[in-house]
C-alpha cells in the first residue's frame, strides 16, 4: 500500500468522540503500522473501554492506504455485530466491508476483498495476503489461530478485554508490546455481590426493581439444558437455561428471550435483537454471551452458580451491564454452600470491577501457561525458560530477562 495517511480524519466521521485514552491508543498503534518492521501488538481494555472503535479506526487507515485488513472474532454472532457496527461507522466503506462466517453464502473471490470482517471460516477459504490481521477477543483463540492469517510482513493487532494468563504475563512483566485502554470513555460503575440461598427473595425483589425502573436483566446459567437421565433434586434447584426460561416466562410472560449454543445463530440473533430493541425485558442464557454482546438498557446480570465458571469469563459477563454508563449490578448467586477455595475466588469480583486486577488473580490462581516463541500452552506451569523448574508468577521477572537476553 502506499504510505498511511492520518488516522484523524477517520475518527473524526465517527458518531461519536474518542477519549482522549483512545486517540493516544490509535496514535500508538498507528505509530507501529508506519514502521517496516511488522508489528505484534496487543490492545487490552477493561469490558466496555472502547476497543473495537479502537482498531476499528486503525484499520480504517490501512484501509485507506490501498491495505487488505482482516478482523478476527471468534463466534459468528460478534462478527455480524463488528460488521455491523464498523458499517455504521463509515458507511462510504460499502462492499469494501465483506463479512465471512461458516454460513455465508458469498463464495465470491476473497483474495481482491480489501477488508475482510469474519469468525474462523476465515481460516479456511482462500483469503490472499494482509497487511493488517486484528485478532478480537484473542483470549478465546489458539495461538495457532490467532497467526494462522500471518505472513512475514503481516501487522497483528490482537484485542482483548480479559487476556489469557499468557499474555497477562507477558504484559506484567514486560515482555510484551502493548497498547492499554485504563479508563472508560463512559463513567460507569457495576456493584457485585456474591448472594447466598437464604438472599433468593431479596435477589429477586431487586430484579423486580429493576425491571420496573425500565432496564433489563442477564441471568446466566451453567448449562443450556438438563442431561439425559439426569434430575435435579430441589435443593440443587434449576442449573438450566431452558428449565430456567420456563420459571421466569411465568413471572413475566412475553417478556423473556433464551440464548445458548444449542439453539441456531439465527435463533440468538433474533434474541440479542429483541433485548436491543426493548421487545423483551429478560435474557436467559449460557455464556454464549460472554464477549461482545452488546444490550444498551442491560443494567443488571445474575449469574447463577458462578463457581462453575472462571474469573475471566465471570468478569466478562458481568461487562455486559451498564454498556452506556452509569450503575450497573453483577449477582453472583450461589444456591450451594460453596467451597472456602471458590468464594475466596469470587470474592476478587466483590473487590475490583478493574480487569487487570481480576487478570492478575487469574493470573496466579492458574499458572501463565509457556512463555517461549513457539509455545501453544496458555495456562499452567512452564518449564522451558528455567531449564526444567516450574515457572510460576514468582519467577516471571528472571525468566523474561533469559528471554529478552537470548533475542539480544
Amino acid at each position: 500500500p502506499k504510505p498511511l495517511g492520518a488516522w484523524e480524519p477517520w475518527a473524526e466521521k465517527l458518531p461519536f468522540r474518542l477519549s482522549p485514552k483512545q486517540k493516544a491508543a490509535i496514535d500508538e498503534i498507528v505509530t507501529d503500522l508506519r514502521s517496516p518492521q511488522p508489528m505484534r501488538r496487543l490492545l487490552s481494555g477493561d469490558v466496555g473501554y472502547g476497543k473495537t472503535a479502537v482498531f476499528a479506526v486503525a484499520a480504517a487507515t490501512v484501509h485507506g492506504a490501498g491495505g487488505r485488513v482482516a478482523v478476527l472474532l471468534p463466534n459468528e454472532t460478534l462478527a455480524e455485530q463488528a460488521h455491523r457496527e464498523i458499517l455504521g461507522f463509515w458507511p462510504q466503506l460499502g462492499d469494501s466491508l465483506r463479512l465471512v462466517t461458516g454460513s455465508s453464502d458469498d463464495k465470491s473471490d476473497l483474495t481482491q476483498a480489501q477488508w475482510l470482517v469474519g469468525t474462523t471460516a476465515l481460516l479456511f477459504r482462500e483469503v490472499g495476503d494482509f497487511h493488517l490481521v486484528v485478532v478480537d477477543e484473542q483470549q478465546k483463540f489458539s495461538r495457532e489461530q490467532r497467526e494462522a492469517l500471518l505472513k512475514s510482513h503481516t501487522h497483528l493487532l490482537e484485542a482483548t478485554a480479559t487476556c489469557i494468563p499468557r499474555s497477562q504475563a507477558l504484559i506484567q512483566f514486560g515482555g510484551f508490546s502493548t497498547t492499554l485502554l485504563d479508563e472508560p470513555p463512559i463513567p460507569r460503575t457495576i456493584t457485585t455481590r456474591i448472594r447466598y440461598s437464604c438472599e433468593r427473595r431479596q435477589l429477586f425483589d431487586d430484579v423486580r426493581k429493576t425491571l420496573a425502573d425500565g432496564d433489563q436483566v442477564l441471568v446466566v446459567y451453567p448449562r443450556k439444558s438438563q442431561a439425559k437421565g439426569s434430575a435435579e433434586s430441589e435443593e440443587e434447584g434449576i442449573n438450566d437455561v431452558e428449565a430456567a426460561a420456563r420459571a421466569w416466562e411465568r413471572l413475566w410472560p412475553g417478556q423473556v428471550r433464551i440464548a445458548h449454543s444449542g439453539r441456531k445463530e439465527a435463533e440468538n440473533d433474533e434474541a440479542l435483537r429483541d433485548m436491543r430493541e426493548e421487545k423483551a425485558k429478560v435474557l436467559i442464557a449460557t455464556t454464549v454471551v460472554e464477549v461482545g454482546v452488546n444490550i444498551p438498557r442491560l443494567r443488571r446480570v445474575v449469574i447463577v452458580h458462578p463457581h462453575r465458571f472462571g474469573l475471566s469469563t465471570l468478569h466478562q459477563i458481568r461487562g455486559r451491564a451498564a454498556r452506556t454508563g452509569g450503575q450497573g449490578y453483577c449477582d453472583l448467586y450461589l444456591p450451594d454452600p460453596p467451597k472456602e477455595k471458590s468464594l475466596e475466588r469470587l470474592s476478587v469480583l466483590e473487590r475490583t470491577q478493574n480487569g487487570f486486577e481480576v487478570a492478575r488473580e487469574d493470573l496466579m490462581l492458574r499458572g501463565c501457561g509457556n512463555l517461549s516463541a513457539d509455545s501453544s500452552q496458555q495456562t499452567g506451569a512452564d518449564d522451558t525458560i528455567l531449564f526444567g523448574r516450574p515457572l510460576t508468577p514468582d519467577r516471571l521477572e528472571e525468566a523474561i530477562e533469559r528471554e529478552k537476553t537470548a533475542w539480544a
